[in-house]
């Protein structure tokens, strides 16, 4: 497995409400599909901003790009995300 952090980061002023991390793994399962790969997700929500984990049985160079077009896939289909943007990737 390959673990890749994504954060988010709340665009509006003030910062969009916050969610509970529970909500967000929901979120982020429902984006997910097959072809993605992803084995474990876990979020930790803070004051303007979101930090999450994405694990994926993606070959290395491709886990990234799979989790974050997971988050992307998220953002665009949840109205409980709005505000929200994609600020950082690391793997």
């Amino acid at each position: 497995m390959r673990l890749t952090l994504i954060t988010l980061t709340g665009t509006g002023h003030p910062p969009p409400h916050g969610l509970q991390a529970p909500l967000l793994v929901d979120l982020l399962w429902a984006a997910a599909t097959p072809a993605d790969r992803v084995e474990h997700v876990s979020a930790r929500a803070g004051p303007g901003h979101i930090d999450l984990g994405v694990y994926t049985r993606a070959p290395y160079g491709e886990s990234a790009r799979a989790a974050v077009a997971v988050v992307r896939r998220a953002l665009a289909l949840n109205s409980s995300l709005r505000g929200w943007a994609l600020t950082r990737v690391r793997e």
